[in-house]
Formats: structure tokens, sequence, C-alpha cells
């Protein structure tokens, strides 16, 4: 089912009320309409920008995105705290039923990146974004649906599986289990086709410290130079790729660009709108200085 048929059958829905009679169920109906399709709308979902992404020639993860039903979308929001067996089942049962006719050559049982559409949910990494097998998928949706409400994340209405990607360099961990790869957030405009400005995704000292666990602090601490090293010797190179590359993606206006070090090449691994994105406050436009 494609967009298209997700939003006629939501406004179906949508005519038909008497099913929704009991104050709690039209409630729920209410809440999921609305998020529902500002979220199959939103333009910084992957299941947006990925296809197009992938028309740069940059290496990016293979990739399943699996969207859900209205149904599941508002249960997940509403019950995706405390234990709920029915539901655990429900989302198993799904995502076996539609991981074949999905595209993507991903293997179900593999270690995979889970995320939602919209936003991972990185700050519990190995709770919310390793899954290895069908068995351990509603565990980390469910995670990773609460983390982003906690967090006030835009609504999400896809499920994200995605090639776990191995990096050469042993490097320290932060948030429970995610390893401190040399990342890259570039801004280009895709409508000049014009390289805009580059950061280390992990160049914000004070608010990286900001609520991590002192023994993170440490390591993060003892990290920082070899990142931001690494980081400044491999900008002008990315650049040049950047330069090359992102002209060939069909999408307009200002957005970011994440990139992650293998050791041997640069990974594309995310995207948002400029004006959603953390550092666009810093770009430094040329010829808007």
């Amino acid at each position: 089912m494609d967009k298209d048929d997700l939003l006629t059958a939501l406004d179906a829905v949508g005519n038909d009320l008497d099913r929704y009679e009991e104050e709690e169920r039209y409630y729920r109906y209410c809440h999921t309409n609305t998020h529902y399709c500002d979220s199959i709308r939103n333009p910084n979902e992957l299941s947006f920008w990925y296809p197009k992404a992938v028309e740069s020639g940059f290496r990016t993860p293979e990739t399943k995105i699996i969207f859900m039903p209205p149904d599941l979308f508002g249960d997940l929001l509403i019950d995706c705290e405390g234990n709920q067996p029915e539901l655990e089942k429900r989302i198993k049962d799904f995502i076996i039923a539609n991981w074949d006719v999905t595209p993507g050559e991903l293997d179900i049982n593999s270690k995979l990146f889970f995320r939602l559409g919209g936003s991972s949910g990185k700050f519990s990494f190995q709770d919310n974004c390793i899954v290895n097998g069908p068995d351990t998928f509603a565990n980390a949706i469910r995670n990773t649906v609460y983390e982003n409400l906690c967090l006030d994340k835009p609504y999400s209405c896809t499920f994200v599986f995605r090639e776990f990607i191995e990096t050469e360099d042993e490097r320290p961990e932060i948030y429970r289990g995610l390893k401190l790869n040399t990342e890259f957030r570039i801004f280009y405009d895709f409508h000049r086709k014009q390289f805009l400005d580059g950061f280390n995704y992990w160049g914000d000292h004070d608010r990286m410290l900001m609520g991590m666990p002192e023994k993170q602090q440490k390591e993060y601490e003892n990290a920082y130079p070899m990142l931001e090293g690494e980081y400044q010797r491999l900008l002008p190179a990315l650049r040049n790729e950047c330069e090359e590359k992102l002209s060939r993606v069909n999408l307009h206006g200002r957005w970011s660009v994440d990139f992650m070090w293998t050791g041997t090449e640069f990974v594309l691994i995310d995207m948002a709108e400029m004006a959603k994105s953390y550092f666009a406050e810093r770009v430094r436009i040329p010829g808007e200085e």
C-alpha cells in the first residue's frame, strides 16, 4: 500500500464516524488522522528523501521502509508504554507479512539498524536502534516511539530497517552502545547546487555533555581531539565529493546532509531540511555573510 492509498483509506474512515462512537476510540481516530497525515506528507521523513539521495552516487545503507497502517500508528502512540503482548505480536506479524513485498535487500534475521522515518532513538542505542530478528522488533519500536514522544519529535508513520554499517577503527561508545565514529553535518543548497558549510557532528562540546553520565562524558572528552582532528582532515575531501555528487539529487531548497566515515569511504546516513537541523543558525552562506 502506497502513500496515496493510505490517505484515501483515511478519508474513507473519516466519512464513517459511526465506527468511532465510543469516546476513547473517537479520540484515537482524531489523534491518528491528524498526525498520520502530517507524517506521511513530511519531507523530512526518510521515505521522501532517501530514494532521491540514492541518485547521488554516495554509498547509503541498504534500506527497507515499511508504512504502518493508521490503526497500528494510533495504537503505538497511545500504548507505547507498559507491557502490551497483543500490540507486540501485531507489530511483529505486520512486519513479517510486509518484509518480502517491501523493496530492499535485507535479511530479516540479520543485525540491522532500526529507526522511525523521522528520527532514531539513539539516546538508548543498544535498546532502540539494534535489532536481531523479528523477536526484537517490537521492543525497539515501542522504545523508539516512547523516546520520540518524550523528546517532542515529529510523529512518524514508517518503520525503517537499515543495513548496519561496521566501521574499521576501535572507538569509545556513548548513549548505551553508540560508537563515536567520525561524522559530518553538511549544509547544501539543492536549488543553487552549492555547498554551504560543514560541521563536526559531535562538535558542540557543551551540548554533547548535557545530561550525559560521568563515564560517558570522560569517553567523549577523551575522544574529542581525535574526532575533531579527523573531521578537519577529511572535510576538504568530503566537500569535493559533495560538490560533484549532490548536484545529481532531485531536491529543492537548503538541507543538512549527514555522513559517516567508515575508515575508507563516506556514507550518506541522514538528511533534513536546513530549517529543522541543528547547526543551521551557524551556517555561513556564501554571499550572505
